[in-house]
């Protein structure tokens, strides 16, 4: 049998959980909540450049959903996080 890379087609490799929003988790919820309220010190994007937050911005539940749609709550976290 051949080996087979990438995605198979008509699919975009990604999969139901990446696209998922926040869950109603007590674990995910406790790992988060402590970001809500913290002010962005830089910049957070995500694909294609699109805007998570920006810089002086305060993080909402709305940005901590994108953040975490995108992969990007450890960016979140550094960009909120104590100097």
């Amino acid at each position: 049998m051949a080996h087979q890379t990438g995605t198979n087609a008509g699919t975009s490799g990604m999969s139901e959980q990446d696209n998922a929003a926040l869950p109603d988790s007590p674990e995910i919820i406790g790992y988060v909540e402590p970001l809500l309220g913290r002010v962005a010190r830089h910049d957070v994007t995500g694909y294609f450049g699109f805007a998570i937050i920006k810089k002086g911005e305060t993080v909402t539940p709305f940005v901590l959903e994108r953040a975490h749609s995108m992969s990007r709550l450890f960016e979140l976290i550094a960009a909120t996080g104590d100097a």
